[in-house]
């Protein structure tokens, strides 16, 4: 076999690993992810108690104002949260094992209730 397609095979090898294993590492660079499915940023609410619910990824640790979460084995939370008069804005936050932190803050109105 030819030097130059021993290095070729070579070099297509090396190229190949290296892309898998920067695929691999990914979430290592970039840090948490969250995602709030419900409430929406604005809402207008009528009921004083809020059910939160979304899904981290790549997160050590999820917060809702402060209070530590605990969330399913895939990163879906979900937690009950008690609404003051007018306007509330709910801070969740996400951390990876490098203290790495994503925030998700949420305005939301609570009007209208009995």
């Amino acid at each position: 076999m030819p030097t130059t397609l021993k290095r070729l095979i070579l070099v297509l090898l090396f190229l190949t690993i290296a892309g898998y294993a920067a695929y691999q590492l990914r979430g290592v660079w970039q840090g948490p992810r969250l995602v709030v499915a419900t409430p929406y940023a604005g809402q207008t609410l009528s009921d004083p108690i809020l059910l939160i619910t979304g899904q981290a990824f790549r997160a050590d640790k999820i917060h809702i104002d402060d209070h530590k979460i605990l969330p399913e084995e895939n990163g879906h939370f979900s937690e009950k949260l008690i609404l003051a008069e007018g306007y509330n804005v709910i801070e969740v936050t996400a951390e990876d094992r490098f203290g790495r932190l994503t925030e998700v803050k949420l305005p939301v109105v609570l009007s209208n209730h009995e």
